[in-house]
């Protein structure tokens, strides 16, 4: 399955760095209530294609800008979520942070991060593709990925989103601001999660509730295989995806203990 996910991640990334800079028109409003531009449409349009023709057995497709598509007859493998453009409003931009992020999970089990069998994460311009298979590990470039060791909340290098459209989102944000001295956004979750896997992020954290599971399904699995923990705000298990419109409070740590230390700032 990576095999298939690593071809078309570099179809989509061709063309988003060549042709897909140019096709920034507005061609609808998806589920979620945002504008879909001409690229996030084509780049959904292309990886249906190529599974509809290169799978070997029929798929669900769980899209952000189409909604549910069946690809194939008879009953599916696989329910796949993508986000081909995860940082849509960076690319927009110029900013050359931009993500391609694909999950699958067996057909029949929960939709959830830890029944995630592939994850696949690929930076767009960056020459990094990020991989993990259920119980086999997680892996950039082919080199396994193991998480920060940092335990110290005053050491850690933290992704926080803290700005929302209500003032509760930054304030409860506060402490934990107050707490650390170094953060880093880059406005691609996807990719975000997968340094916290990798070591380079000591943890990910939003708490504002519009993070929703196309961002984070595919990258989140990297950082369970490479030893790190994830919950709610509350500290609990992440629930089941119902909807892609649905949104989740979501924390990423490189270890339990920093893990605990920020759920007990943010409390």
């Amino acid at each position: 399955m990576l095999n298939y996910f690593q071809e078309i991640y570099r179809r989509v990334a061709d063309y988003l760095v060549t042709q897909g800079e140019h096709d920034t028109g507005i061609i609808q409003v998806n589920p979620k209530g945002d504008q879909t531009k001409a690229f996030d449409y084509n780049t959904e349009e292309m990886i249906l294609n190529y599974f509809e023709k290169q799978l070997p057995f029929p798929v669900q497709v769980l899209t952000e800008e189409r909604g549910e598509i069946s690809l194939g007859s008879g009953s599916p493998h696989y329910t796949i979520i993508i986000d081909p453009v995860d940082g849509s409003n960076n690319f927009m931009r110029g900013l050359g942070m931009t993500g391609f992020s694909v999950a699958a999970i067996p057909a029949g089990e929960p939709l959830s991060i830890y029944h995630v069998q592939y994850g696949f994460v690929g930076h767009i311009y960056l020459d990094k593709v990020f991989t993990c298979e259920k119980g086999k590990g997680a892996f950039c470039n082919g080199e396994a990925l193991y998480t920060s060791q940092q335990r110290e909340l005053h050491r850690s290098c933290l992704s926080i989103y803290a700005v929302g459209p209500n003032a509760e989102d930054l304030a409860c944000n506060v402490p934990l601001l107050k707490a650390v001295t170094d953060i880093r956004n880059f406005g691609t979750a996807a990719y975000e999660i997968c340094q916290v896997a990798a070591g380079g992020l000591d943890g990910f954290i939003d708490i504002r509730g519009p993070l929703t599971p196309e961002n984070f399904m595919a990258a989140a699995p990297m950082v369970l295989e490479a030893g790190g923990v994830i919950t709610d705000e509350r500290g609990e298990a992440l629930a089941p995806v119902e909807k892609l419109e649905n949104g989740c409070k979501f924390i990423a740590s490189g270890n339990r203990t920093l893990h605990d230390a920020i759920l007990k700032t943010l409390s």
